[in-house]
This record gives C-alpha cells, sequence and structure tokens, in this order.
C-alpha cells in the first residue's frame, strides 16, 4: 500500500488552533493509526467474485453520480472515489442502515475493496512530483483516504482497525469547533492530489466530528500522443444542434474500435493496464443514452477483449471540472436512515447521522496524455482480429468517457464531454 500520504501529511503544518492573542496558530496535526494495525494486501484472485461483483456495483454508482447533472452539461465524478468513501461508512454500518447502503454498493466485502485497492499499488506514485504539462509514464496512480475525528469524540477500536487493514486510512485527531480545521483538510485533499484540488467537496461546518475523506489521482501519458502541430480548430455539434469549433487533436492509431447498438467506441491506451474508453453515440443520438451499466460494460468488454487496429482519431482536448452531491444520489437509490435520526452507525460511536456527502473531480485531456483527480467527503455529525481496412473515430458530437484499470475493468473516472470548449 502506498504510504505516501500518511508520511508527507504526518509532517503538515496546519493551523487549527488560536493563541491568546485570537490569532491562528500552526501546530502539528499528528498521523496516527489503530494500534498493530497494517495495510491488508490481498490478491485479487483470492476474492475474484466479490471484486468482479464490486466493480459492476462501482460502475452503476457513476452513473447515478453522472445522470445527477445538468443536462447536455461537461461532467466528470470517480465512480471508484465514491466508492470508497461510501464502504468506509458501510463498515461503521448496522441494521437498515447497513442494508439500505448495501442496495447502492452491492459487496460489503472488505477484503474485495482491499484487493482492488492493492491492485492499482503497480503504478502508485506521488502527485507532487508530476509536471501537469507532461504528463508520465508509467503512470502515476495515487489514492488515499483518512478520517477527521473531532477530540471530543470516542471511535469504536474496532471500526479504526478495519479501516487501516482495508482500506490503509490515515487517522487525525483535530478540533472541528476551531474554523482553522478547514485548513487542514482543503491541505490533505491538495497534497493527496498534487494541487488539482485544493477545497473540500463539502461546506465546512464545526457541527461535524467526524469527516470521512479519500482521493483518486491519476497523471498519465499516452502510449501513443498526439502531435500538437496536427491540432486544429474542428467542428463540435452539440446536443441541441448548436455547431462550434473546438480544438481537435488528430492522429491514426493502432487501437481497439468496437461497435454496439447505438454507440462506437475506441480505447486508447496509457500504459499499465490503464486506458480511457471513448463512447460515441449514433448521429442524432443523446449520449445519456450510454450512461448504463449495460452499455458501458458491453463496450469495455468489447474493448479489452478486441484486437488493435489502424483506425483515425478526430478527439477533442477538454478541461473540464464536476461536483457531485452524492447525499441526493443515494437518496434516489432509496438510502435514507444514514441522513435522519435513524441511522445506525453505532460501530463508529454512538448516535451519528451523516450530514454531508459529496465530491468533486477534475480532468484535462491533451495530445500528451491526461490529469485527474477526485475528492469525496463524508461528513458526520451527532445524531465516499483487427480489420484491414483504416477505421475512422470523430468524436464531433457529445461524448462519454472512462478511464478503466484493464486489468479488472474498475472505473476510475466517468464522465461527459458535451461542449468541450465549456461554452
Amino acid at each position: 500500500m502506498n504510504k505516501l500520504g500518511a508520511t508527507a501529511l504526518a509532517i503538515l503544518m496546519l493551523g487549527t488552533a488560536a493563541c491568546a492573542s485570537d490569532e491562528p496558530a500552526a501546530v502539528t496535526v499528528e498521523l496516527t493509526t489503530a494500534p498493530d494495525v497494517e495495510f491488508e494486501e490481498i490478491g485479487i484472485d483470492e476474492v475474484r467474485d466479490a471484486a468482479t461483483e464490486l466493480v459492476r456495483y462501482t460502475s452503476d454508482l457513476g452513473v447515478d453520480m453522472i445522470r445527477g447533472a445538468e443536462p447536455a452539461a461537461n461532467q466528470v465524478v470517480s465512480p471508484w472515489g465514491a466508492m470508497v468513501t461510501l464502504q468506509m461508512l458501510r463498515a461503521g454500518a448496522g441494521g437498515n442502515t447497513a442494508a439500505e447502503l448495501d442496495s447502492v454498493l452491492g459487496v460489503s466485502d472488505t477484503e474485495a475493496v482491499a484487493a482492488l485497492i492493492g491492485q492499482l499499488d503497480r503504478v502508485s506514485g506521488d502527485p507532487g512530483g508530476v509536471d501537469r504539462k507532461n504528463p508520465p509514464s508509467p503512470p502515476v496512480f495515487h489514492q488515499a483516504s483518512g478520517i477527521f475525528i473531532d477530540d471530543s469524540l470516542v471511535v469504536g477500536d474496532e471500526y479504526l482497525a478495519v479501516l487501516g487493514r482495508s482500506f490503509g486510512t490515515g487517522l487525525y485527531p483535530v478540533d472541528f469547533s476551531v474554523p482553522q480545521t478547514e485548513s487542514a483538510l482543503n491541505e490533505w485533499i491538495s497534497v493527496n492530489t498534487g494541487g488539482e484540488i485544493s477545497q473540500t467537496p463539502t461546506e465546512y461546518s464545526t457541527d461535524t466530528v467526524i469527516s470521512l475523506l479519500s482521493t483518486v489521482f491519476l497523471a498519465a501519458a499516452w502510449q501513443q500522443p498526439f502531435s500538437p502541430a496536427s491540432t486544429a480548430p474542428s467542428e463540435f455539434t452539440t446536443t441541441d444542434g448548436s455547431v462550434s469549433k473546438v480544438s481537435t487533436m488528430h492522429k491514426t492509431l493502432d487501437v481497439p474500435l468496437r461497435r454496439g447498438p447505438g454507440w462506437t467506441a475506441v480505447q486508447l491506451p496509457y500504459s499499465q493496464s490503464l486506458a480511457m474508453q471513448i463512447l460515441l453515440p449514433d448521429n442524432g443520438s443523446d449520449p445519456n443514452a450510454l450512461l448504463s451499466g449495460t452499455a458501458l460494460a458491453d463496450a469495455d468488454a468489447a474493448l479489452r477483449a478486441g484486437a488493435a487496429s489502424s483506425v483515425d482519431v478526430s478527439l477533442p482536448r477538454w478541461d473540464i471540472a464536476g461536483e457531485v452531491d452524492l447525499k441526493s444520489t443515494l437518496e434516489s437509490r432509496g438510502v435514507h436512515d444514514l441522513f435522519t435520526d435513524a441511522a445506525d452507525l453505532t460501530a463508529i460511536s454512538d448516535q451519528l447521522v451523516v450530514t454531508a456527502v459529496a465530491q468533486n473531480s477534475s480532468i484535462t485531456v491533451g495530445e500528451k496524455g491526461t490529469i485527474a483527480a477526485s475528492a469525496t467527503q463524508a461528513d458526520v455529525g451527532v445524531t465516499a482480429l483487427p480489420p484491414e481496412p483504416v477505421e475512422t473515430f470523430v468524436a464531433d458530437r457529445p461524448f462519454v468517457f472512462q478511464i478503466v484499470d484493464t486489468a479488472t475493468g474498475l472505473p476510475l473516472f466517468l464522465g461527459v464531454v458535451a461542449r468541450p470548449d465549456n461554452r
């Protein structure tokens, strides 16, 4: 398990106390972990069935998150980042609260979570060392999770042990009654996303007693980069039929291209079994029609199994950000007790209720590669064979994209590009 987040944040100087003159004083927020607990290294083959099911439910969760966006708007989310945070909550849930979460999460097997976290350690690295103008090869992937606990609260030892063992979660005692603690949370997010995200997804409240945070960061060079010299303005037709000129990359690539009912898709590889899959709807079709577990799963399976062929690819550059209120997403899926006095989180502590769950994400795609980052937060108060002809793939209308671990199909990022120029 990558310990970068733990190492870096153990020495951060964070303003979380006030001195006699009422000026904020820098103090060290100390990282601790449950006693004698280490991240559990579990091979993916040891929990293959549970991991496969968890990947499927993670994709479904991402679709629900995207559907909550405004129609015809750009959006990006991290299904995996949200799943990790919600699984951290599920580890402390009981009774009907656990049952409602299970209807969304599908699998509450913490060993499967640990196996998927460990699966991606092969490309783990330091986000702070990435030059965003030159995405690296091999890719740099970093995920981190932390639990910030108010000094006034006693949290169950077994719950903290599960977080450390299955999520590699760092424990940070803080004082939420002082607003400077917000700086601590923001700094934690910034360090673990290479500065791509610098603010908490939820609104800071001094009434919070626990904040669960998880981050996902990826910086990756294309295995076959585009030439900036070939980038030129090209027409892009939006869902409402309007046409604009956007900066579009062009290159003949040796990549898998597959077709299905209502879609054409290509897979653009990075390296280390990571790739971006782009699903282009048929002319005149709404890209939201492709936001279904079935379409995404079918395209993913076809692309991962397919051989590469020569394809003339035209793809816009894009730089977008997204915000999702996960509380609304969960409530639409039948999760209600978690946000009321009926919440059963007694494995964490008595009389707790979740007050907010949200995610902020961003992605930049250009000629050299991709930079993507996400932060998910849950706040808790007192009661996340190639054909011979050359094919063409011209993304000149709104499309769906996802970045996946091609070894498992785990969706790391999912999004819709409706207006590459952000207008």
